[in-house]
């Protein structure tokens, strides 16, 4: 099997590739990405090769690239990935995170060739339940807008013989090659241990969040099962899924960190965002008790703090989207 990747050096496309680099039934991965924030991926079995192209460059010549590589699956994860960063620049905001997508899924559609787009459970906006599938959406922010109107270009297109894959994917946490601390938990993590402090503004509002490596493993799985040919839950449930770990609020979160790493924990009564969402867990039947869900929340932190203790500088813009972001466009 032949695997295409758009931005596969990035915190989740990093993690991706080098969790594909071991399965043997994958002769070739290739890469797309403007690599930003470093090329993140280390193989020396030959398998993946990293093309260097910003996919708004490219976004007219997919029929081309699908032709010469001849991919049997492509991964569909480069975009401006938080709401600061697309604000930036609204308008090249549509054309990464929506149109070239779409560019790139329509020669996928005239191929047959099976596509898997990272979406985002922000498109579920603000609410006061948890969403699933089928809930209502209300994208309050330019990124959620423009992946919601991916999604539904990509069902305009959509037939009998072709049909995209879609993960609306929770607020991502976790180690990765091309780590990051403008995500919430890490973020929380990087200021318990190193000014032993964690500043929430308001603190009520919910959060879906999913464990990177878990991540990997529903698009590894989703891989494997077009690799075996079979069907499985995915599939049974629709070509939408959320994927999600647990939900929290933000204050809740941070009280745990905080208690955690031994740091205080400081609340600000004004919210800068107004996003208040939960989505009901990737596999609704695994039910844990308390003292099992904090085990394995303490393993997760443990092994971001490795990562923050592997920062040389953490001033360094790599770590940061919005700041790499204004230095490069």
């Amino acid at each position: 099997m032949r695997c295409l990747i758009t931005g596969s050096s990035g915190y989740l496309g990093s993690a991706l590739v080098t969790k594909l680099l071991e399965i043997p039934e994958i002769d070739k991965i290739y890469g797309f990405d403007a690599c930003f924030f470093g090329q993140n991926v280390v193989d020396d079995s030959g398998k993946y090769t990293l093309i260097n192209e910003r996919v708004d460059d490219i976004s007219l010549s997919w029929g081309e690239w699908l032709e010469d590589l001849e991919p049997d699956v492509v991964i569909s994860l480069a975009a401006l990935s938080n709401d600061p960063a697309c604000e930036l620049n609204p308008s090249l905001t549509k054309i990464i995170n929506h149109f070239s997508v779409v560019a790139m899924a329509y020669e996928c559609y005239k191929k047959k060739i099976p596509l898997i787009f990272a979406s985002s459970a922000s498109v579920y906006g603000a609410v006061n339940y948890a969403c699933s599938e089928w809930s209502p959406t209300f994208p309050i922010s330019l990124y959620a807008s423009e992946k919601l109107g991916t999604e539904r270009d990509l069902w305009a297109m959509a037939d009998d013989s072709w049909q995209p894959r879609i993960f609306r994917m929770a607020t991502l946490y976790g180690p990765s090659a091309r780590f990051r601390l403008d995500l919430a938990i890490n973020k929380m993590v990087f200021d318990a241990l190193t000014i032993e402090k964690i500043t929430v503004h308001g603190g009520e509002q919910y959060r879906p969040f999913l464990y990177i490596d878990n991540a990997v493993w529903f698009y590894v799985t989703e891989i494997r099962m077009l690799i075996e040919q079979t069907e499985g839950p995915f599939r049974k449930m629709g070509s939408i899924r959320n994927l999600c770990d647990f939900n929290s609020t933000i204050g809740s979160l941070a009280k745990i960190i905080g208690d955690y790493f031994d740091a205080e924990v400081v609340v600000e009564s004004q919210n800068l965002d107004s996003r208040n969402y939960r989505m009901l867990p990737a596999f609704e039947d695994m039910v844990w008790d308390a003292d099992e869900r904090a085990k394995y929340f303490c393993e997760k932190l443990d092994k971001i703090k490795d990562c923050v203790n592997k920062i040389e500088n953490s001033n360094d813009t790599r770590y940061y989207t919005v700041r790499r972001i204004r230095e490069v466009l």
